[in-house]
């Protein structure tokens, strides 16, 4: 038991130090839609969204706080650890509960994206079955803490929830920069933007990456049943939330309007994920204007 708690306090050290630079970044993010995206639907959407994440990472962050204070203050480490810290206790149902949220959202944002950026809306429907299938899994998991049920959590829920995290992940981010290298090769071939393009693909693979490896690094140690599973799991919303929000700091904004300067004053480059055919639509206006 030694060792959980150990696990439990350096989780909820970890967690603390990289939930505040998440909400710096989150504070600028609401800021920066109020002045650069107004009041536009699809970028009130995605606000929401962003929202929404914020209000599941801070509840499982408040209650890593609770119980970490909890275990050092009321029980000062004792046999009663062992009771709160149990699965069916509701703090650690509340936490997998919010843990649950954060992985949807996230998901769910990143379809989005794939669904702004890629013309052909067919390549949306495979990701929107998965993530349905996650939620399913999902309900499943928190059923199981609910009950008790040690023996159903060792099944494949977890398991199968954190792969079809995986597959989301990787899928549609493989499709979005499968469309944005091609138009920054095309836009290259004419203009001299192509470099500032090239950097927004790099901050969209790094953020997956870091997305994926926090579903990947959360599937072994749950494979591999050691302490670690209390140590990463805790940290796994915060970890989302941030690889979520430097996206849309960086490149959701328009940040990346700034590249159109370079182009030419004839384009109307825009890499937006708050309108539907941000890239495809005005990529068209940038081939009329190079002819």
């Amino acid at each position: 038991m030694p060792a959980v708690i150990t696990a439990s306090v350096a989780e909820a050290f970890l967690e603390v130090l990289l939930y505040g630079a998440y909400i710096v970044f989150f504070a600028g993010v609401v800021y920066l839609f109020r002045i650069r995206r107004g009041k536009q639907p699809a970028a009130l959407w995605v606000l929401l969204g962003l929202v929404v994440h914020f209000l599941a990472i801070t509840g499982h962050w408040i209650i890593t706080l609770y119980k970490s204070f909890y275990i050092a203050v009321n029980l000062g480490g004792g046999c009663g650890v062992e009771v709160f810290l149990s699965p069916s206790s509701p703090s650690s149902v509340a936490q997998v509960t919010f843990l649950l949220m954060t992985t949807l959202i996230t998901d769910s944002l990143v379809i989005q994206r794939l669904y702004v950026i890629c013309a052909d809306r067919r390549l949306v429907w495979f990701p929107l079955i998965l993530l349905v299938a996650q939620a399913v899994c999902g309900g499943a998991t928190l059923y199981n803490f609910i009950t008790a049920d040690l023996e159903a959590l060792s099944t494949g829920w977890v398991t199968a929830n954190l792969v079809l995290a995986i597959v989301v992940s990787v899928y549609s981010t493989a499709l979005i920069f499968r469309k944005m290298w091609g138009v920054t090769r095309n836009i290259s071939e004419h203009f001299s933007g192509g470099s500032r393009l090239t950097s927004v693909l790099v901050i969209i693979v790094e953020s997956a990456a870091i997305q994926s490896l926090t579903a990947i690094g959360a599937l072994i140690a749950y494979q591999t049943s050691s302490i670690g599973q209390v140590f990463y799991s805790g940290i796994v919303p915060v970890l989302l939330g941030l690889s979520t929000i430097l996206i849309y700091m960086r490149v959701g904004l328009g940040w990346a309007h700034d590249s159109a300067r370079e182009i030419g004053s004839g384009s109307n480059l825009r890499i937006s994920f708050g309108a539907n055919d941000a890239l495809g639509e005005d990529y068209e206006l940038h081939n009329r204007s190079g002819k």
